[in-house]
């Protein structure tokens, strides 16, 4: 029995094994950590660390009672690390997790309390990875070596309670989808899947910290059920002119590398800041899939490889200003760019058997580009009208666009490979998006447990 494949059946092959994510449920850590005296630690830092170059992998607060787990760990070799004020630094040989969907509950840990005489006494501030609030997680990006060169994509990866899908371009927080992305407590316009490419080239050495708010205030926008990630990025105080750069490289697969700046100029009563993050990332990759089935007593066989070379180039640019016009009222403006630059060639073969013997072969040669750019502009004032009435007033102008077209020339060959047919298809998708908000909101408190908030907002 011989059949040749028809190209809808090619393209149904073909795009599962480009599109369909392989299904696995990861492991998880757990176990507990206590002071000498046995009592529970709540608060301490938990991270698991990959053992080969201790990046950061997943992190979490240990419980009320000194309980901590942390999932979605991929199989491979870690190390556990815990810290805490006031006790000393604990951190484990490495360990294996070798099984997808296992479970490994680490021995109970007793964290020795840091019990150290000096002759002088130094006082440094250094703030905790984590910090956890009443209505928020605090994680604090700025000075932690575990996050140097990665992007806000992966911080957000590494946090406690956030999932990030990039199959489907998602963010989700403690399980709940619907996640309102704010940039320095401003609401980010764009649509959920370009705000995770825009945060996959945002570089984390430009961001000072990233609040995981999970019960928001009444002030903020009800968009979404899942709470609000808000990312503050570096912005200095002092007066003069500060800021600093960065720069990262690597080598997987093949090369990355990338680059960032911010600078920050403060005098009188105007502040000017501004950053600037590029990001190349050239990751080949190879997808193979094999079906078999039995139909009328024969096997019939489908076995498909692509290979795949696409490069990445990631440019996120800020700019913006802020004028005190008086000692109760603060003009601002902030301008953003993102460009995400997604370029593939890629080659794809696949070979329909029968019961052992190839029937025919398809080939299909792949150009695709992949574009996604944005620039958005705010205009803010606020006035403090007295110490118990405020005004805060916003307008957010969202320009988007997805560039993407394909190329795909397909080839029907025998089982000598040998050129039946061609085929040529070529697909072009523009995706232009205009957003315009302004809104208005009014504070006044009345004492210390009576407050009044009211609001306006126009789309």
């Amino acid at each position: 029995m011989n059949s040749k494949p028809s190209v809808p059946a090619f393209w149904l092959c073909i795009f599962m094994s480009l599109l369909l994510q392989t299904g696995f449920t990861q492991s998880q850590v757990s176990g507990t950590v206590q002071d000498d005296k046995q009592q529970p630690i709540p608060g301490a830092t938990v991270l698991i660390l990959n053992a080969s170059d201790s990046s950061l992998v997943k992190g979490r607060l240990s419980g009320s009672d000194g309980g901590y787990r942390l999932e979605d760990i991929s199989p491979g070799n870690y190390l556990l690390r815990i810290t805490m004020i006031g006790f000393e630094d604990y951190q484990s040989a490495p360990f294996p997790l070798e099984e997808s969907g296992g479970s490994k509950t680490m021995p109970t840990l007793s964290l020795k309390e840091n019990a150290t005489q000096m002759e002088e006494v130094q006082v440094v501030a250094k703030k905790p990875l984590f910090q956890q609030k009443i209505d928020r997680m605090l994680i604090n990006v700025a000075g932690s070596g575990v996050n140097a060169g990665g992007n806000a994509l992966q911080v957000l990866q590494r946090s406690p309670g956030v999932l990030v899908n990039k199959q489907s371009n998602s963010i989700s927080m403690t399980g709940k989808f619907g996640v309102v992305i704010m940039i320095n407590g401003k609401i980010s316009r764009m649509p959920p899947d370009a705000i995770v490419q825009m945060l996959e080239g945002m570089s984390a050495d430009n961001i000072e910290r990233i609040e995981l708010i999970h019960t928001p205030p009444a002030s903020y926008d009800a968009e979404g059920n899942a709470g609000i990630i808000n990312i503050v990025l570096k912005q200095s105080a002092d007066a003069g002119l500060s800021g600093g750069y960065s720069f990262n490289g690597g080598y997987g697969k093949r090369e990355k590398y990338g680059a960032g700046m911010n600078i920050n100029y403060r005098k009188n009563k105007v502040n000017v800041f501004g950053s600037y993050s590029y990001q190349f990332d050239h990751n080949p990759q190879v997808f193979t899939n094999y079906r078999s089935i039995r139909r009328d007593g024969n096997i019939l066989e489908t076995d498909g490889f692509s290979d795949r070379a696409p490069d990445l180039h990631n440019q996120n640019g800020r700019f913006g200003a802020d004028f005190q016009v008086s000692s109760k009222t603060v003009i601002g403006f902030v301008g953003t760019y993102f460009d995400r630059y997604w370029d593939m060639d890629a080659v794809n073969d696949i070979d329909y058997s029968t019961n052992g013997v190839v029937d025919s072969r398809v080939r299909m040669f792949t150009k695709e580009i992949n574009r996604w750019s944005s620039a958005t502009g705010n205009l803010n004032f606020s006035h403090q009208f007295n110490k118990n009435q405020s005004l805060t007033v916003d307008a957010d102008y969202v320009y988007y666009k997805i560039h993407n077209p394909s190329d795909y020339d397909i080839f029907t060959l025998n089982a000598d490979r040998e050129v039946l047919s061609e085929a040529q298809k070529r697909v072009r998708k523009e995706t232009p998006i205009n957003i315009a908000v302004a809104k208005a909101d009014y504070n006044h408190n009345f004492g210390k447990e009576t407050q009044l908030e009211a609001g306006i907002k126009g789309t």
